[in-house]
């Protein structure tokens, strides 16, 4: 560590241009520079993780808003990070700055010590050592009159080649990691801007990239589009996820960052997924989001429509915003759009069993009941049993059974008519297909009737007639369905459509989310 000092920054110096108390619990008239991105928290948590850059790696705490430089080494291109879980000999002297800590700490090494740095909470000591075992510690601590501290629950140890460079506690800042010149990379993936490592509840440590905020954007717009397609869905896909991203910024506040790195936030993949196309188009969009009445709107997108897109309500319940309302989607190409159209098949004896790893028990599954919302979304999935009922409301159904979306239709096997497929003008003016059977209403020259047996209709060959198979009890249930995902805002097979057939980003949005602007 020949150049340890060389480039060391003044211990406790506060870089005011680092301003991080905005993130959390306000709301936002402006895009801010940097966000936190949570990529191992809660069940994820790591209890060791390795951090490396090739151009050395600077070690900071940092807070809200303030940061504390402790040490910057040039030769030093990669650490392994660690939760204590060991036994510190603490000598009794307390040092000013890292420096004067590191000088003690050197002497002892020459007297054959295992010694490095420790900081905790502002102050910087000197250990001789740490141990697995508290016996051993004491046996140690005598030699030097020192005190033996405990493992504790919030400090990290930095091991460069399996030895202790520094111990980090402090129980209101985050031990920092960054790269004085490029990008760090955290076991073996790379990332702009720093990682933050903080211990949580469980003890294990929550690991979070502090990064620019259209930097953050790099790395998640490739992800959710590719970078391929028309530019102008690009751009589209760049500005609502700016605007998500703004306007969820406490999304995960109890674990110390603002969203995860997973689909639950946004897909999140660092500088791996970069594309020369996206990072253009985030740039060439900076600072623009999808504003309703001169405020950021609360902006949501998915996959595909297969054709019609929901509301706010039919996903979610609650009031619909004025500008999350269903809208039609004849851009979406279906032969190109994933899921556009899909059926999924399910025996009662599989409805049965998913149900039961819920803890549902209703006996053997008899019928599926659907009710419908206005644009043609299920928000409310009933299945009966032989010993009850369970219903679904909205987009849980899609997790009980792994469904694409809630537009779907379901019926049992034994009740599709046979080797005849009829096309219908449904009430969104657009042409559906229809399964006929014994309980299909018809209009007829009578009135409303079932179309139980033979039917005639009216079709381009004239009058055809049609026979409806007898509805099966032991037929399996086929949920037919259209699109993938909640069906809220923006579908992206749609803004690609659009984009297609010539519209810019902002008629792409201003289109999805009806009444809005961006600015």
């Amino acid at each position: 560590m020949k150049s340890l000092f060389k480039t060391m920054l003044a211990v406790f110096l506060i870089i005011s241009t680092v301003t991080i108390s905005g993130l959390m619990g306000y709301a936002y008239d402006e895009v801010p520079e940097t966000i936190k991105i949570g990529l191992f928290y809660g069940s994820s948590a790591k209890d060791s993780c390795v951090i490396s850059s090739g151009g050395g790696i600077a070690i900071s705490v940092v807070g809200d808003d303030e940061r504390y430089s402790l040490t910057q080494d040039e030769s030093v291109d990669e650490i392994t990070v660690k939760k204590d879980t060991l036994y510190h000999v603490i000598t009794p002297d307390t040092y000013d700055n890292y420096q004067a800590a590191w000088e003690k700490q050197a002497a002892l090494k020459a007297e054959g010590y295992s010694a490095y740095v420790v900081y905790k909470n502002g102050s910087f000591y000197v250990s001789a050592g740490a141990f697995s075992e508290n016996e051993k510690a004491n046996a140690a601590a005598a030699e030097l009159s020192a005190d033996v501290k405990l493992p504790s629950d919030k400090c990290v140890l930095v091991y460069v080649n399996d030895v202790i460079w520094i111990s980090v506690q402090d129980d209101s800042l985050y031990f920092t990691a960054g790269a004085p010149d490029g990008n760090i990379a955290i076991d073996g993936k790379e990332y702009r801007g720093e990682i933050q490592i903080m211990r949580r509840d469980t003890g294990d440590m929550t690991i979070v990239n502090l990064v620019g905020f259209d930097d953050y954007l790099c790395g998640v717009v490739p992800r959710e589009v590719s970078a391929s397609w028309n530019y102008e869905a690009v751009k589209a896909q760049s500005v609502v996820s700016r605007t998500f991203a703004m306007m969820n910024l406490n999304k995960y506040q109890k674990y110390g960052f603002n969203l995860d790195n997973t689909t639950n936030s946004q897909a999140y993949a660092g500088v791996s997924i970069e594309h020369p196309a996206s990072n253009k188009a985030i740039a060439e969009t900076h600072g623009e989001v999808v504003l309703y009445e001169g405020k950021p709107a609360d902006v949501y997108f998915f996959a595909s429509s297969g054709g019609k897109t929901g509301t706010a309500n039919d996903a979610w319940g609650g009031e619909n915003k004025p500008y999350l309302i269903s809208v039609d989607d004849p851009y979406e190409n279906a032969d190109e759009a994933s899921y556009s159209k899909w059926e999924m098949t399910f025996t009662a004896a599989e409805l049965k069993e998913k149900l039961a790893s819920r803890d549902v028990n209703i006996g053997d599954i008899t019928d599926v009941k659907v009710e419908y919302s206005d644009s043609g979304r299920a928000i409310k999935t009933i299945f009966v049993g032989t010993e009850g009922e369970k219903e679904y409301m909205r987009e849980n159904i899609r997790w009980v059974l792994g469904l694409y979306s809630t537009a779907f239709n379901v019926y049992r096997n034994g009740e599709q008519p046979s080797g005849v497929s009829v096309c219908a003008l449904d009430k969104y003016n657009t042409f559906t297909q229809i399964d006929i059977n014994a309980d299909t209403q018809l209009i007829s020259k009578d009135g409303i009737m079932g179309a139980g047996g033979a039917i005639s209709i009216l079709s381009a060959e004239g009058v055809t007639t049609l026979e409806a198979a007898e509805s099966s009890a032991d037929g399996d249930f086929v949920f037919s369905g259209r699109g993938w995902g909640h069906g809220v805002g923006m579908s992206q097979w749609g803004a690609k459509g659009m984009a297609d057939n010539g519209y810019n980003y902002k008629e792409i949005l201003e289109y999805y989310f009806v009444g809005t602007q961006v600015g």
